[in-house]
């Protein structure tokens, strides 16, 4: 039997273990409402002003605090990855891998630029390069970054990136770059 300190340590870890359980559901569910939000606002074609009242409300039923920063924060992460998700399902599905064979991180080059976004900006990656996946944008939060689709002609003559060549078939994107 275990002593009376020993009990009371296994039970403090226990309750602390449920404790953290439930936070990590609360913020799981909160992401995908405020991704969904996001979502659902471009399908629709609303802009930042039109959306953010119902992220505030959204945020306000989890008890996330926000502020304006955030709020643009979030709509802009989730919407460019949402558009760059786009983009790699419709680059790296069949038709796309049949019609181009490399792909080119462009990064929007200013003082807000990241130091990764930079060093990684015209770099060219095949297609069957299955870890340059990982530099697939957004790679952090208010990233701007996109990617280009290129064919054999437009890659011709220049360097291309290789982390490895393990082949890539048709993929979903699922980019889960979001806030907490």
């Amino acid at each position: 039997m275990p002593l009376p300190a020993t009990k009371a340590v296994l039970v403090k870890a226990r309750a602390s273990a449920k404790a953290s359980s439930l936070v990590s559901d609360i913020e799981s569910d909160f992401i995908k409402e405020a991704r969904d939000s996001v979502v659902a606002a471009i399908d629709d074609g609303l802009s930042f002003a039109a959306w953010e009242d119902s992220f505030t409300a959204i945020a306000d039923r989890y008890g996330m605090g926000t502020d304006s920063t955030y709020t643009e924060m979030v709509f802009r992460t989730v919407g460019q990855s949402a558009y760059n998700g786009g983009k790699v399902s419709e680059m790296f599905g069949p038709e796309g891998q049949d019609r181009a064979g490399y792909w080119m991180f462009n990064a929007i080059m200013d003082d807000r630029t990241t130091d990764e976004c930079a060093q990684l900006d015209g770099q060219i990656f095949a297609k069957t390069d299955s870890d340059a996946m990982a530099f697939i944008p957004p790679l952090d939060f208010n990233c701007r970054s996109t990617i280009i689709e290129l064919d054999a002609s437009e890659v011709d003559g220049q360097k291309v990136s290789y982390a490895n060549t393990t082949d890539v078939g048709p993929i979903e994107f699922d980019n889960d770059l979001l806030v907490v």
